[in-house]
């Protein structure tokens, strides 16, 4: 089986900030958020995926988004990295289509993008940073952008052993609230 996750990742604890932080995305709380709830069964969430996990890890709050939609939200993510100080930065890793990437936000901007989707460059823009040297992006997959994820300081490994997750129950209520969301560009 292959992974089917994407992650939002936000220098940091910004775990209070919730569920304020949802209208950036145009989600709000359906119910109240489940604490202390861990990895398994975040994972077993696939029959409602606009819910999402929150926590804390290497000083970061990390989002485990299974619909994969928050990283392709570019505007707010760049807006929320202005807001909070914080850089943001989002991960796919879908198995599927060989889909596989990121994008970093800092200082209210998007600064880096880059996204292969089955093995064809769709996004590449912005300066490599430092935390991409070495890293073969021409074969990216999950292991080198979970690599890059763990080079800012989160952990894939620490997530899997999380017991300590917000689930939130979620409900989409921008524009397109009827159709498909998530599309990679």
């Amino acid at each position: 089986m292959s992974l089917h996750l994407s992650i939002l990742a936000i220098e940091g604890d910004h775990l209070a900030e919730f569920p304020r932080l949802w209208q950036r995305f145009d989600f709000e709380p359906r119910g109240d958020a489940r604490e202390g709830v861990d990895w398994e069964t975040v994972n077993r969430a696939d029959d409602a995926p606009e819910d999402k996990a929150v926590c804390v890890v290497g000083g970061w709050t990390v989002v485990l988004d299974p619909e994969m939609v928050l990283m392709t939200e570019t505007e707010a993510c760049a807006a929320l990295s202005a807001e909070l100080k914080a850089r943001v930065v989002g991960v796919v890793a879908e198995g599927v289509s060989a889909s596989y990437g990121y994008h970093v936000f800092a200082d209210g901007q998007q600064v880096r993008g880059f996204l292969r989707v089955d093995g064809e460059l769709v996004d590449d823009h912005g300066a490599p940073l430092p935390e991409e040297a070495g890293i073969a992006l021409q074969d990216v997959g999950e292991s080198e952008v979970f690599d890059l994820l763990g080079r800012f300081g989160v952990d894939y490994d620490a997530l899997e052993g999380e017991t300590d997750f917000v689930l939130w129950p979620l409900t989409f209520t921008g524009e397109d609230a009827d159709s498909a969301v998530g599309d990679m560009p």
